[in-house]
């Protein structure tokens, strides 16, 4: 809607308002910006497009960087906190040169089955930003994988490809076995090129063997959307974005913090005499009639966000160390004693305690009751937490309550 705007000297100047949506630390919020944009001798000064009457891609960063109070707030994000705050869902991140060949495979298919979205990087080169390298792939830049679809060439031979895009949208883009105009594509016939949608233009587009993938790039970002997520896209925009998913995760997710004048701020399992006074959480999974793997046991994902580390940057307030550990009990009212975490090893850990702003795992565990503890790594750190549990079953979590015994 238009407005208008009466400067001191008389002048009328009209602008626009656009409204935006986020997802911060988990609910959906209206971010409200004018079409004023930040420039330099009459030039955009961060997103542009293409188009020169385009402004799409800056009037949302103007709102991200309102979201966040300043421009130099999104300075040194990533991949996944964005993947997030634009869908709302849960973002994995897969070290490539860590994880086995097959395992990544398996999870990229089981990921485009439920919605998932992609992302990929290779290391960056510490002497040079955006190294291009000789193959066209370019270092410390964020790509997207939109596509997976198993060929089968002329000889019989099946081929997994991928399809990948450079976000600068021009020719910047892999020179390698099936890129753009390559040979390996007159080796499927035309109605497989037809159904691929295969058009060979400077668009950032391209595609690669998976192979090639596993080999050239070293990081991997799946960002999973649970059906409670979906079911609010579409409400937003009317595009029913969980009808052509086959299976969909399921969400349970509840606010939390590390207080140390309530006592919840234990730090991690190098204090045992404190770790138990950490935010306790019970979770029971049941087995799912779909599950895909039939071994009778449950999918999870876990994930400890701490919040508003980013805005307290500019005050100097890095975010937290903070991990998380999951542990299999036989029925649980209270919280735990910290004589069960001593004797107790846990199904499933965070890994080590970095300062970011999430941390997640993903295991496999017969379905039953769990405990799920967040954590700092030191004690007494304050700050407050959301925390998510994805699963492909049915779950339920609540925080526990101090046994008025102990």
């Amino acid at each position: 809607m238009p407005k208008t705007r009466h400067s001191h000297c008389g002048h009328v100047f009209v602008y626009r308002i656009f409204h935006f949506y986020f997802w911060r630390y988990g609910k959906w919020v209206e971010v409200v910006v004018d079409d004023r944009l930040p420039t330099i001798d009459g030039k955009l000064c961060y997103m542009k497009s293409q188009e020169n009457n385009e402004f799409w891609s800056a009037l949302l960063e103007k709102a991200y960087a309102k979201m966040y109070g300043c421009y130099e707030n999104l300075e040194g994000g990533t991949t996944a906190e964005a993947l997030e705050d634009f869908t709302g869902g849960l973002t994995e991140f897969f070290d490539l040169r860590k994880v086995a060949k097959t395992t990544v495979l398996s999870q990229m298919v089981r990921g485009m089955q439920m919605g998932s979205l992609f992302a990929c990087s290779i290391d960056a080169d510490a002497n040079i930003k955006e190294l291009q390298l000789s193959n066209g792939l370019i270092c410390g830049h964020a790509y997207s994988l939109t596509s997976l679809h198993t060929v089968k060439n002329l000889k019989g031979k099946q081929v997994p490809l991928l399809r990948l895009r450079n976000p600068w949208g021009n020719s910047r883009e892999w020179r390698g076995a099936w890129s753009d105009g390559s040979s390996e594509w007159r080796t499927i016939d035309e109605q497989t090129k037809e159904d691929l949608g295969i058009e060979f233009a400077q668009d950032g587009e391209f595609w690669m063997t998976f192979d090639d993938f596993y080999r050239n790039f070293t990081q991997m970002e799946v960002c999973n959307l649970s059906a409670a997520v979906m079911d609010e896209i579409a409400e937003m925009t009317g595009v029913d974005v969980k009808a052509s998913q086959t299976y969909v995760w399921k969400e349970t997710s509840t606010d939390g913090e590390w207080s140390t004048a309530k006592g919840t701020a234990g730090g991690c399992t190098n204090n045992p005499h404190s770790f138990y006074n950490n935010p306790q959480y019970a979770t029971y999974f049941t087995v799912p009639d779909t599950s895909l793997e039939k071994d009778g046991k449950c999918t999870v994902i876990v994930a400890v966000m701490q919040k508003y580390r980013r805005e307290l940057k500019s005050l100097g307030k890095d975010s937290l160390p903070i991990g998380f550990a999951v542990y299999a009990c036989d029925g649980v009212k209270y919280t735990m004693h910290p004589r069960f975490f001593v004797q107790t090893t846990p199904v499933c850990r965070s890994g080590a305690f970095i300062n970011v702003r999430q941390v997640t795992a993903r295991f496999r565990v017969p379905p039953g009751d769990y405990v799920t503890v967040p954590s700092t790594y030191d004690p007494n750190c304050d700050a407050e937490f959301l925390l998510r549990i994805y699963s492909n079953t049915r779950l339920m979590t609540k925080l526990l309550e101090k046994d008025p015994d102990y």
